[in-house]
């Protein structure tokens, strides 16, 4: 009988041991990494959200503040959205570069609806530290 016992309580500490472990289980986020926009369009760009995080409305020649990339691959889209005048743009957008403090999305041109963007390290930021949220 004590033999079960013992059993029971193995089974059952190394399934709560998984469990625990499957709880530790951390989807990566890039949270030191600022990001930001730059608006080199002729044109305004409203409702304008980047890795589902919303930025202000930019004129032609804006630029964003930095914000602090929280990105979960499981919910958020990998994507740059934003209107202009009445008119839905969006584009895939690759994620920065893990290593990277600072991120610029350049918004470079709207053709034919479609919306052109770049990207690259902010070489000039890059010795700042990030503002802490």
């Amino acid at each position: 009988m004590d033999i079960v016992k013992i059993m029971y309580l193995s089974f059952f500490l190394i399934l709560f041991h998984g469990v625990k472990k499957c709880g530790d289980l951390n989807i990566p986020v890039q949270q030191s990494t600022q990001i930001r926009i730059i608006n080199n369009t002729q044109h305004k760009l409203t409702y304008i959200s980047l890795f589902s995080m919303k930025f202000p409305d930019l004129y032609p020649n804006d630029t964003s503040e930095y914000k602090a990339l929280n990105y979960n691959y499981l919910k958020d889209d990998d994507m740059i959205y934003c209107m202009q005048g009445d008119k839905k743009l969006g584009r895939y957008i690759e994620l920065p570069d893990s290593s990277a403090t600072h991120y610029s999305y350049s918004l470079d041109s709207v053709s034919n609806g479609l919306l052109y963007v770049s990207s690259f390290v902010d070489k000039k930021n890059m010795n700042k530290v990030p503002p802490k949220n």
